[in-house]
């Protein structure tokens, strides 16, 4: 059972956003955010998968506590450049 099968089988109000993807030649990432339920702060998920010859040939999947609405917002088209 994958990673995210086994989590919405656990917990069906749960939800992953996908954030981003980048792809360059045979590696593609996803950042994504994943939540339990309403109210969770959630994960802060990546995945790394190879691929070759139209086949996925690995994949790797880091996540990390949700540091958003934690952390004070800075605005850096204000912050000075020194």
């Amino acid at each position: 059972m994958g990673l995210v099968s086994g989590v919405f089988a656990h917990a069906p109000e749960a939800s992953l956003e996908a954030n981003r993807a980048v792809a360059e030649e045979n590696l593609v990432l996803v950042h994504s955010h994943l939540t339990m339920f309403p109210g969770d702060l959630g994960l802060a998920v990546i995945e790394v998968i190879r691929v070759e010859e139209g086949l996925i040939t690995g994949h790797w999947v880091a996540a990390q506590s949700s540091l958003k609405d934690r952390l004070p917002v800075i605005d850096s088209s204000s912050a000075s450049m020194r």
